[in-house]
This record gives structure tokens, sequence and C-alpha cells, in this order.
């Protein structure tokens, strides 16, 4: 064997040798909880994750908002629409008529105590008078409350005496009292002018409002105009004129003079029995 294999021969020998020695396991130990304890220090050395900026996370949030489902997005606008416009809701279309009917009764009423009529006692204590000294009785044809406008009722009024009962009797018809459930349909701002009396037929002129009624608002109108005049001591007919031509109520052109035999033949309303006057 060359020298150079020896050697190297008790150089392996000796390594053998040193691993063989009692010390060998404790310094095995020692290294490996060095190296332990290296990789735990290293870990919690290790920097953590940085926090994503506030920006950031609001850019999150609002791309976490728009991957929404379009239903819930639609449901929550339709939420906030309906919060934001809750108290400007209109009104139901019932409601509305009512508010609307109850100011043309307040203004109605309003036009008949601005004549200086006192409110009626009762139904057979319309007394409008006025304290004259000289009274007397005119029938007029109100709408009934308590029959729901289906039939027509005439009731005494004390009134002033008065050499023009045709334009009077007009009066306390357009403004009737509603106090007692008597009213007419006439639409609000109704006036008359001066009646003419001719040959028995009373030519009423009426503002431009009355042409404005429809139905059986119409056949009111006409039937309490036509009942409440010829009651009157010589009056057998209206003629109804507005601006002075005919007037026209819902399509009928009223041309020729109407007469209560005209109206029974139409059969318009049921009247029923006068109320007379009883308040002394």
């Amino acid at each position: 064997m060359k020298r150079g294999a020896r050697s190297r021969a008790r150089r392996s020998n000796g390594g053998r040798q040193a691993l063989a020695s009692p010390l060998a396991p404790v310094l095995l130990g020692v290294l490996l909880l060095l190296a332990l304890g290296y990789w735990v220090t290293k870990d919690e050395q290790a920097p953590a994750p940085a926090a994503a900026p506030a920006s950031e996370a609001g850019v999150a949030g609002e791309a976490s908002a728009e991957a929404a489902s379009p239903a819930q997005a639609g449901e929550e606008s339709e939420t906030a629409s309906t919060q934001s416009t809750g108290d400007q809701q209109p009104l139901p279309v019932e409601a509305a008529a009512a508010g609307t009917d109850a100011a043309a009764e307040a203004g109605a009423w309003a036009e008949a105590y601005a004549q200086g009529w006192a409110p009626a006692a009762s139904r057979s204590a319309i007394d409008r008078s006025g304290g004259a000294a000289e009274t007397t009785f005119l029938t007029v044809y109100y709408l009934d409350d308590q029959t729901g406008g289906l039939t027509l009722q005439p009731v005494q009024i004390k009134v002033p005496a008065t050499a023009t009962p045709v334009a009077d009797a007009l009066e306390h018809l357009l403004h009737p009292p509603l106090e007692v459930g008597f009213y007419g349909e006439f639409p609000p701002g109704t006036t008359a002018g001066a009646p003419d009396l001719v040959g028995g037929v009373a030519v009423v002129e009426l503002s431009p409002e009355v042409e404005a009624v429809r139905g059986e608002a119409a056949d009111a109108v006409m039937a309490s105009l036509v009942y409440t005049l010829t009651e009157i001591p010589g009056v057998d007919a209206v003629l109804l004129r507005v601006d002075g031509r005919p007037a026209e109520l819902d399509g009928f052109v009223w041309s020729e003079p109407v007469s209560r035999a005209d109206l029974e033949a139409w059969n318009l309303y049921q009247v029923e029995p006068v109320i007379l006057y009883g308040g002394g």
C-alpha cells in the first residue's frame, strides 16, 4: 500500500473513532436544539402581511357592493324610493273628491248666510224673513239628504213680503238651507239675472256656470227650477237662458218652455209632500 493510501486510511479510522465517542450524542442534540431555535426565531420575526390601505378597502367594499345581484339592488332601490316619497303620495281619488265637495258646500253656505239669513231652526222652521213686519211664504223644491237625493222635497220658507216672488224664489233655490239637509245641484257661483214673466212663462237668465251640470245633476236643476217657479201663482212654465240664448244642460237645449206636465211625462223625480212652515 502506498503512503498516501495508508494516510487516508488512518484519517478515516480516526473519524469513525471520534463518532464513536460518548460525547457524540450530546453534541448532536445541542446542534439540533440550535437549529430548531433558529427556525422558530426566524418565523416569529417574519413581518405580517401589510393591511390594505383604507382607500383600497373602500374600493374593495364598493366592488363587493357592485357584485350584489341585480334583484337585490332593485329591491334596495325600490325600498329607498318608497321611503323617500312616502310622505308625498297623492291622496286616493275618493279623498280628493270629498275635499272638493266639502269646499263647495262651505262656499254655498257662506253665500247663503252672506244674505243675512239666520240658520234654520229645523226643517219646518226655515225663517229667512229677517224679522220683517210683513212676511209671506215661498215653497222651494230641494234635493234631500234623507232620501239620498232621489226625490224632490218642497218646503215652505218664511220670507219678507215681496213684489218679486220669482226673483226671490230663485235666490232661495240657489242658496239652499244646507244645515237641515236640503241642497241643490246648481254649480257653485251660479247667479241669476232679473227674470221676466211673459204670458205665464218665467224667462230666467242664469250665469254660464249652470251649463256645467251633467247627468242626474242636469235633471235635478231642471226639475227643481220648474217645480219651484210654477209654484208661484201666474207661472205655468219656465224658459231658461244663458247669455241671452237657450241654455244647454248636458245636451238638452232649453229652446221651449218646460212645464210641470212635461216633467211628469218625463218622470224625472218623485215629489214628496210639502213640509209646511211651523216655526211660529
